[in-house]
């Protein structure tokens, strides 16, 4: 969440990027968060990044309609109310989404379900497209110690996984004490950029530079594949949770394997 604002503050500001790429471009940042306040917690954190607030808009989550007659309250819903969320977007000329946690805006739909997952998803990236607005879905870890694979770490279908353009997770630093970890598990639209540590010094977020990607745990090590057995693992998994609800057509598998860089013979071999 607080790596979500710091990524809107450096947008709000054309700030350097802590991994020194360059300046970010400038634009203004959209906040739906359920876990956290705009009072209490969001603005004093966007404070404490430098900024500029005027450039970042926080979403209300409770949608009021009326409903036999009378007016009723309910969450913010992305299937439901994407059509206002992209107008709005298009209106303030957003070019940024924080959604914090996705899944608490999915509605009633069974997200271990491919068919009504992909029916949420997919809505979602068609309109990042039209709009030319990146959208960053913060998602929770389960609790499996047994699973080697970060990438079948995260909560609920795998499809979240599959959709992203990129996967990033936080981890701590193994011979900082005070400092975390922020290492790419996917990228499909560039090279793999370099693992970038942090820690708080006096309440304060502060990156501390590039990271050893071989300081990393086994567990980023196994989702980049480095290891034969480990990639057949991670495949017989996949295929495990793709073909969890019934038989998929190849062509899906192919495309899903494909996006989680599993390759066609190791999908064979599993």
């Amino acid at each position: 969440s607080y790596i979500g604002l710091d990524i809107a503050a450096h947008l709000s500001i054309a700030a350097p990027w802590p991994d020194g790429s360059g300046n970010a471009p400038l634009g203004k940042s959209l906040i739906i968060s359920a876990e956290d306040t705009l009072a209490d917690t969001i603005a004093p954190r966007l404070d404490d990044l430098g900024a500029d607030t005027s450039q970042i808009i926080h979403l209300d989550v409770e949608v009021r309609e009326l409903k036999n007659d009378k007016e009723e309250e309910r969450y913010l819903s992305l299937k439901m109310d994407l059509a206002d969320l992209e107008q709005f977007i298009v209106e303030q000329n957003i070019i940024h989404v924080i959604i914090d946690p996705l899944l608490a805006f999915t509605g009633d739909i069974d997200t271990h379900k491919m068919a009504e997952t992909r029916s949420i998803l997919a809505p979602i990236a068609a309109m990042a497209q039209r709009t030319k607005c990146a959208v960053t879905g913060i998602m929770h870890l389960n609790k499996s110690s047994t699973e080697s694979n970060l990438l079948y770490r995260v909560n609920s279908s795998l499809d979240f996984v599959a959709a992203a353009r990129s996967v990033m997770a936080v981890v701590k630093h193994p011979q900082e004490k005070d400092q975390f970890i922020l290492a790419t598990l996917k990228c499909n639209l560039s090279a793999k950029p370099e693992p970038l540590a942090y820690q708080f010094e006096e309440g304060e977020f502060t990156w501390k530079g590039t990271v050893d990607p071989d300081l990393l745990p086994d567990a980023f090590r196994s989702a980049k594949g480095e290891n034969a057995q480990i990639e057949r693992e991670d495949a017989t998994e996949f295929l495990k949770i793709m073909l969890g609800d019934g038989p998929q057509p190849v062509t899906v598998i192919l495309k899903e394997a494909k996006d989680n860089q599993i390759s066609h013979r190791t999908l064979e071999r599993a």
